[in-house]
């Protein structure tokens, strides 16, 4: 492109003043004279002169809509813009393209297949201001320079990779070194391609003939260009797959806001609200119950309710959107697994497996096997992939008579201990007296480890009074064959887990059992020599059974750990007649320890799968509680994390799905917490059905999860215990609403007090159903026992501590109160900050001071226009507080929580990190000053700069933070009071 800078009378803004002038900002009169050659010829003739060009398009062209390059559209920009348009028709501005240079790059978009909030939306990575330190104008001056080459996403109309994709279906080239957006604008074939499945041209063509006649004609570039830039945008369809006839008829609310001009057209609505909103594209389709799908509802409430559709019409034309295969069966599974073990046979003959150690191993592993030679090489390859230096290796062969017998020729290393005994008690016997290691790993042949799993077992085994560890057994189509085992008083064994996906809920979390029944186990050599290993059960489950109990009897706890994964097969299952025996046998050799087991009955399964807890308590949250998600759910996660430390066993149900995956889930919360994914309210009554008198305390967190609750807390009262019922009402959503009504300044303070008031009996309705309620606050208290409820007791925040820098090597800002919506008072807050306080901070700060807005977003607020600010530095995706805490100068927390510090700022307490908080409480552990834009940004201001102030501030937050061991206590005695009826 022939191009050369726009006169700089039209870039009048200070962001201009630097060198580098952006793509969209050059004149190209090579593009412009075969664009509007009629034009030109019409009232100028022919101009061969590229200035005297660049002039006409100034005086006349720009005022007859004219463009000045390809990646600027002026008309679209007026339609787009109606401020615009009205600016010009009284004389504020000659032309839209001047508009845009003087303010509008800075916020809005000047081409029809960009839009400046989904780039940075979708590129969470930049903001305006690293792109403003990179010397870039705004989002487009970026994409062009560079992000169109680096594949970002632009607009929700043009995806690189289906665009791509286009190229090659029509044998096209890919100009890779200048982007797939400048290839479709520039190449008049490329045009005319799909590049989403939001809009299909072939079929927009078929059905709007016209419309070629109009690109023909120059008018358009394409059929996307006609669609997204024509003056009559309901008029026209963008795929068989939405109506815009039927959306607007059917939903008489969104033609309305349409024909006010509040949005382009119904499918505009259709992709930003009416499908997470459930309404339909089109007559006579199953997009309904298709967006009612697991996965297609997570998306909605991730915010990505679009892609949704863009799925759905992908599978509607055959895309890349492929249905999965159906599912193979047990025995092809089985099949697999052999087929892959004769297929490294030859390997191992020609490169022996090599056990070779030096030293002192650190796990000796037993296999105890008779003419099981393909399991053991599975068994032993696995082993092998471990790559671990420290492992000896024991065989014990009962007289095999396969290959077995000459094993020595496919391993080195090993030992092998050969027997005519064939009771496997004695053969582990055998296997032991040979043992060097303190662990002893005990494997089924044909069992094989999953990547980690000897590490994972080896870290419980050294949890204190642990004496063995066992397995996350998986079949071979990864679902789950064991995961322990419940002996029942009557020495019935029920194995638990069978059949469940690896890994989920009722599985995924460590707990002390009573036994397991096969695969693997991994103890202590001291506590396996100690007890007698009983030879006579012939049944293989009841002879591991039997070693759990004695390991058990000795004193010791078994431990099942899910990380300790392996892949392993199916006993033979024995007679009825042997397993009667054998249970006999059970419980008169483990009398003593079963004689308190729960009796073998319907529902006990649950009940039984775990033993030796303090307390069992079922948490019954809005969402999975993680620290990640901040205040009220990263309190929640802090009583769970003590309660599982201090021996409880704690099941999490959240009444409400969210997006925290099984990652998150690992990554945060302590390994032995249960956290069910999902269980709404509806799903309450069945899930305490099948868990009946599993716990002996229900903790509440909030009172609108109570609400929401409590009819199936009365239903289900015979699954429940009578006591134990606390209600965690911290973070009052009465407070929050009160906080940002006062912050809008529209009532007094009596309403308001009424408003509270009325707003808690709303919100404590079923409060009368706990044995005790717990606020953060003894100004949440004071509320509480307003209401008449004696019961109340204060429990703060679980006191953190960690290294803090000092003053000088610290700097910038940091905003991390959670908002989990745009109606929170949280992101009035940030709203405040940005347009009131920021502005007069940098009359205050040098230049160099950054943001951080470190917050937890939920998947609706959009803060796109706060990412703006120059001084706001890119999120990255989710921020280690922590270390925010451990680097910044000083916390932005502008809301007066009463007496209380917010969540994070008690967090930040404990590394030392200074507050500015909105009120006037000299005693609070923070810098606390009136809620005035000015009076604000001035305390920023001086604790940011003055040593003195910020140290003292911040040795007094320090001294703010409680004792660990209090809180643990406090905590404790919360649950045992609420379960103790108290007498008169």
């Amino acid at each position: 492109m022939v191009a050369e800078p726009i006169s700089h009378g039209l870039l009048a803004a200070s962001e201009f003043s630097g060198e580098h002038i952006p793509l969209w900002a050059e004149f190209d009169p090579s593009w412009y004279r075969i664009r509007y050659a009629q034009a030109i010829a019409d009232m100028a003739g022919t101009i061969e002169d590229d200035q005297e060009l660049l002039g006409f398009w100034r005086h006349h062209g720009a005022r007859h809509g004219h463009s000045p390059n390809r990646l600027f559209d002026e008309l679209w920009y007026r339609r787009a813009n109606r401020d615009v348009e009205n600016g010009i028709r009284i004389g504020i501005f000659e032309f839209g393209y001047q508009h845009y240079c003087e303010i509008g790059f800075r916020a809005r978009s000047g081409h029809w297949l960009f839009s400046e909030e989904h780039y940075f939306k979708c590129n969470p990575d930049l903001t305006l201001s690293l792109l403003q330190q990179q010397n870039y104008r705004n989002g487009y001056d970026h994409y062009l320079a560079i992000g169109d080459r680096e594949h970002r996403s632009s607009h929700r109309f043009f995806d690189p990779d289906i665009f791509r994709s286009s190229l090659f279906e029509k044998r096209l080239p890919y100009e890779e070194n200048i982007g797939a957006f400048s290839q479709f604008l520039f190449s008049p074939k490329a045009a005319s391609l799909r590049t989403s499945w939001y809009f299909d041209p072939a079929w927009y063509l078929s059905k709007n003939p016209v419309v070629e006649e109009l690109i023909a004609s120059g008018e358009y570039i394409g059929p996307l260009h006609h669609y997204l830039s024509n003056d009559a945008p309901t008029a026209f369809n963008p795929h068989p797959y939405f109506s815009e006839s039927f959306y607007n008829e059917t939903y008489p609310d969104v033609a309305g806001i349409v024909q006010a001009g509040g949005l382009r057209n119904g499918y505009e609505h259709f992709l930003n609200y009416g499908i997470a909103e459930g309404r339909q594209p089109i007559g006579g389709v199953d997009f309904a119950e298709y967006s009612r799908q697991p996965e297609a509802l997570r998306r909605i409430r991730q915010g990505r309710a679009s892609e949704i559709f863009a799925q759905w019409v992908a599978l509607q034309e055959g895309g890349h959107f492929e249905a999965p295969p159906a599912p193979m069966h047990a025995g092809q599974y089985a099949q697999l697994s052999a087929s892959r073990m004769e297929a490294i046979l030859p390997l191992v003959v020609r490169t022996p497996l090599d056990f070779s150690f030096v030293g002192t191993p650190k796990i000796s592993v037993i296999i105890d096997v008779r003419n099981q030679f393909p399991g053991l090489l599975r068994s032993l390859t696995s082993l092998h992939e471990s790559r671990r230096g420290d492992v000896q290796v024991i065989i014990v062969d009962a007289q095999s008579s396969d290959e077995t017998a000459s094993l020595e020729d496919y391993v080195v290393g090993v030992e092998i201990v050969r027997t005519p005994h064939r009771k496997q008690g004695l053969l582990w016997q055998l296997g032991i007296a040979h043992a060097q290691a303190a662990a002893v790993l005990l494997l089924e042949p044909g069992t094989t480890l999953c990547y980690g799993a000897l590490t994972a077992a080896c870290k419980s085994l050294g949890k204190p009074g642990v004496v063995a560890v066992g397995a996350q057994i998986l079949k071979d189509d990864l679902h789950v064959l064991a995961a322990g085992a419940a002996v029942f008083r009557d020495g019935n064994v029920q194995i638990y887990g069978e059949g469940l996906p690896s890994f989920s809920p009722e599985v995924g979390f460590t707990r002390i059992c009573d036994a397991f029944a096969g695969g693997a186990l991994l103890c202590d050599v001291a506590a396996l020599r100690a007890v007698e290993i009983d030879i006579e059960f012939e049944y293989p489950t009841f002879r591991w059974v039997a070693l759990s109990l004695a390991l058990r009897q000795s004193g010791g706890n078994l431990l099942y750990d899910p990380c300790f994964m392996v892949v392993g097969a199916r006993q033979k299952r024995a007679s009825e007649t042997q397993i009667r025996q054998e249970r006999v046998m059970l419980r008169q050799r483990f009398a003593s320890l079963l004689r308190y087991n729960p009796a073998g009955a319907p529902k006990m399964e649950v009940r039984a799968r775990s033993i030796g807890s303090k307390m069992r308590i079922l948490v019954l949250a809005e969402q999975i509680p993680l620290h990640q998600h901040g205040g009220r759910l990263a309190r929640t996660a802090d009583i769970v994390r003590t309660l599982a430390g201090d021996g409880m066993q704690v099941t999490v149900c959240p009444i409400q799905d969210c997006d925290a995956g099984l990652l998150d889930r690992v990554a945060d919360l302590p390994d032995n917490v249960e956290v069910i994914e999902t269980c709404d309210p509806a799903q309450l009554g069945v899930f305490l059905d099948n868990r009946a008198q599993s716990f002996d305390a229900v903790w509440i967190c909030g009172g609108s999860v109570l609400n929401r609750v409590s009819y199936y807390l009365h239903e289900r009262a015979y699954a429940l215990p009578t006591c134990g019922f606390v209600l965690d009402t911290s973070g009052l959503d009465a407070f929050d609403r009160y906080l940002r009504e006062r912050q809008k300044g529209k009532r007094d303070e009596r309403a308001l007090t009424d408003m509270l008031e009325a707003d808690l009996q709303v919100e404590l309705h079923e409060a009368w159903f706990c044995q005790a309620i717990v606020t953060r606050s003894s100004f949440e208290a004071g509320l509480v026992r307003k209401l008449g409820y004696d019961n109340v007791s204060v429990l703060g925040e679980a006191p953190v501590s960690g290294p803090g820098r000092d003053f000088a090597s610290r700097s910038g800002l940091v905003f991390a109160t959670p908002i989990y919506s745009e109606a929170s008072a949280a992101y009035r807050d940030l709203q405040w900050l940005m347009r009131e306080v920021f502005p007069r901070l940098d009359r205050r700060l040098p230049p160099d001071v950054s943001v951080a807005i470190a917050s937890h977003l939920s998947s609706h607020v959009d803060l796109t226009e706060i990412a703006r600010y120059r001084r706001v530095e890119p999120s990255g995706g989710l921020p280690d507080l922590d270390d925010l805490f451990s680097q910044r100068r000083v916390l932005l927390s502008p809301s007066l929580y009463a007496e209380a510090l917010p969540y994070e700022a008690q967090r930040a307490a404990g590394f030392g990190l200074p507050t500015v908080m909105g009120g006037e409480d000299s005693e609070a552990p923070c810098l606390s000053v009136l809620l005035d834009p000015e009076h604000y940004a001035d305390a920023v201001a001086r604790l940011y700069q003055d040593e003195k102030l910020w140290r003292s501030v911040s040795e007094k937050a320090r001294a703010s933070v409680g004792d660990a061991e209090t809180y643990r206590r406090a905590l404790g005695d919360i649950l045992r009071n609420a379960r103790v009826r108290k007498e008169d």
